[in-house]
């Protein structure tokens, strides 16, 4: 990503929010068993589903350029309309 932007990327208050966001969750989690369990089982689901990656290829392989270019045009027709650019 450097190269492409030409010079470093100051990360650090993305790295900042990211730990706040993970000790609020875990306080979270700490406080309410029904939603540690939630948590639990959607860490599993998408645990099961990077193990079946997508396109059939090598797990984190990411699918051919038209299946993802399909999807994103699937994704944007059902947007519901917005007000038009001035």
């Amino acid at each position: 990503m450097n190269r492409l932007l030409d010079g470093p990327l100051d990360l650090s208050d993305l790295m900042e929010s990211a730990r706040q966001f993970d000790a609020q969750l875990a306080e979270v989690l700490a406080q309410n068993r029904k939603v540690a369990n939630y948590v639990k089982r959607l860490e599993a689901k998408d645990q099961e589903a990077d193990e079946v990656s997508p396109g059939g290829g090598p797990e984190g392989e990411l699918p051919p350029s038209q299946e993802l270019v399909a999807e994103i045009e699937r994704f944007l027709r059902q947007q519901p309309p917005g007000p038009s650019p001035a």
